[in-house]
């Protein structure tokens, strides 16, 4: 599954839910029917992006990877603090219950 991440004038920047990166073309062409075709191109040297975004022009863009130590213990993290706050708030209606 691929996600439109930021979009410029027939410019498109793309991540992957596996943490590639690409760049997209966009044509259209009149020729009856309108027709959007989109040329597709990997950005070199991205294995793990979490988002990216450009400037309005689409010149410049900025791709965000996750460190690859943290790539592994992030799920388990997010795992935890869910537990947390669900203790947190299980104990807060505890509270208001002895009261």
């Amino acid at each position: 599954m691929t996600s439109v991440a930021a979009q410029t004038r027939g410019q498109l920047l793309l991540v992957t839910r596996d943490g590639e990166a690409f760049q997209g073309e966009m044509k259209v062409q009149r020729s009856g029917a309108e027709v959007t075709t989109v040329q597709v191109k990997r950005v070199s040297h991205i294995h793990r992006a979490v988002t990216v975004t450009s400037d309005p022009k689409g010149r410049n863009f900025a791709i965000v990877q996750v460190r690859t130590s943290l790539s592994i213990f992030v799920p388990f993290l997010i795992l935890l603090l869910h537990i947390i706050r669900q203790y947190e708030h299980l104990l807060l209606l505890y509270m208001k219950c002895i009261e």
